[in-house]
């Protein structure tokens, strides 16, 4: 077998996905595995190949692993989510995807799919995809803004507290930001749920070297170099693996050809298997495999459990325009309302209460003419009052002692008008256009106010 540099080789196993040559990925792949078997960029291709080979089963067996290691790896949320919807799990596909969009927020392909997954489950796509405060958090995290990522962080954990990959950020934030003692209890909590989180480890490597614990350190760095080996030809975990020569990890390529059988994993599952759930054996390319699988992601399997509980990062085309649900509350009716004998509707209509008419009164019902009965304020009918002063001015000169005889007066005549009752400026306007025609000024008394 021909020897080759790890990135290589795992380069050209996702060439071979491209070219949808997928049985012969999937059979590097494992060949891979046989050698470095926690290697995590190995287990993205295979997610990936099951993927495209719809072997959604073990697919998700794959991505789940990765997300265990990396729980906010943007390539196992998008193939979960494309799994879970082939399962017709729409919620956990929208879960996956929301994950993914936090990750990326500015990517317009990943918008529109989780757009386009919301409006199949509800019937409407969302006018419009908000950022959460994960989503937040990271951009303060790429300004290297620090306090204002992690007052995000915890604001959203208090809401969601079973989100480890926000936990992992949390922990980044507070080791970025000289918070030691901070980053140690964050990781400790991790690493009880995800012994093999990359991030986790990282940070507990290089606080554990800093204290001079070189046992602990020891063990730390054996963990992130089985994820990555390209870790281990670093001298501090800060550094990132990629400056690392490509040259420095070489395995023998598999020669693997069309119709041999796929390559097998090591009998018995090592001990990191037992809390990752790693499985490379056949059989069961058409069901998720029965290990254990990490709490925060037990609840998004294909039997349609709930989905943990998340902020909802979709906002409604229309909020707040149902006003009728706002009035079902007896709190919304406002007190002017209540006193005049509104409440809360109860769905039941109520007869209105028998009103009778005097024989009086109907026979001027069915005449057409309306009855004139007058009311003093005894009676329950309108008391006479005074005429405003600002009306009196403009009012005929005999209306106050009409105003006070009897308060339904008959309305004088129009030609009986006083002249003041014309304003000023109408008369001005009246003389012009006399003026203008040529016809002579009309009194005053022959105007009609109607």
């Amino acid at each position: 077998m021909a020897e080759i540099t790890l990135r290589a080789y795992v380069k050209e196993i996702d060439d071979l996905i491209e070219r949808e040559k997928l049985d012969e990925a999937i059979a590097h792949c494992r060949h891979i595995l046989q050698i470095y078997p926690k290697h995590l960029e190995t287990y993205r291709m295979l997610g990936k190949a099951y993927l495209e080979a719809k072997r959604f089963g073990d697919a998700a067996d794959i991505f789940q692993r990765v997300l265990s290691a990396v729980p906010d790896d943007f390539v196992a949320h998008v193939g979960m989510a494309l799994v879970r919807e082939d399962e017709g799990n729409l919620d956990a596909a929208i879960w996956h995807m929301e994950r993914a969009f936090e990750t990326n927020p500015a990517n317009p392909a990943i918008r529109q799919e989780l757009s386009r997954l919301i409006g199949r489950r509800d019937g409407l796509e969302p006018h419009k995809v908000r950022l959460t405060r994960g989503a937040l958090a990271r951009q303060y995290a790429k300004g290297e803004l620090f306090p204002q990522a992690i007052s995000e962080l915890r604001s959203a954990l208090q809401e969601d507290p079973d989100r480890p990959d926000l936990e992992v950020l949390l922990a980044k934030m507070y080791w970025r930001g000289g918070q030691l003692k901070e980053a140690k209890r964050v990781c400790d909590q991790i690493l009880e749920k995800l012994p093999f989180s990359l991030e986790a480890n990282r940070i507990m490597a290089d606080i554990s070297d800093k204290k001079g614990d070189e046992q602990k350190a020891g063990e730390f760095h054996r963990k992130i170099a089985a994820l990555d080996p390209y870790y281990g030809f670093l001298e501090s975990v800060e550094l990132n693996p990629a400056t690392v020569d490509a040259g420095a990890v070489r395995i023998e390529q598999s020669t693997w050809s069309p119709g041999e059988p796929l390559p097998t994993a090591e009998e018995g599952p090592p001990a990191w298997v037992t809390s990752l759930g790693v499985d490379l054996s056949e059989g069961e390319s058409d069901a998720v495999s029965a290990s254990p699988q990490p709490a925060w992601l037990s609840d998004l399997d294909a039997s349609g459990s709930e989905r943990p509980k998340s902020p909802s990062i979709i906002e409604p085309a229309f909020a707040g325009d149902d006003i009728n649900s706002e009035l079902e509350n007896e709190d919304a009716i406002p007190d002017w309302m209540r006193e005049a004998g509104w409440g809360p509707s109860t769905g039941e209509a109520t007869e209105a209460e028998h009103v009778s008419f005097s024989d009086a009164e109907l026979d001027a019902l069915e005449s057409g003419i309306e009855p004139m009965t007058p009311q003093t304020e005894d009676e329950g009918g309108l008391a006479p009052a005074e005429i405003p002063s600002w009306m009196r001015s403009i009012a005929p000169k005999d209306e106050e002692v009409e105003s006070e005889e009897s308060p339904h007066a008959e309305p004088q005549p129009e030609d009986s008008m006083d002249e003041g009752l014309v304003p000023d400026w109408l008369s001005e306007v009246a003389s012009e256009d006399d003026a203008s025609t040529g016809e002579q000024e009309q009194p005053v008394e022959e105007h009609e106010t109607g």
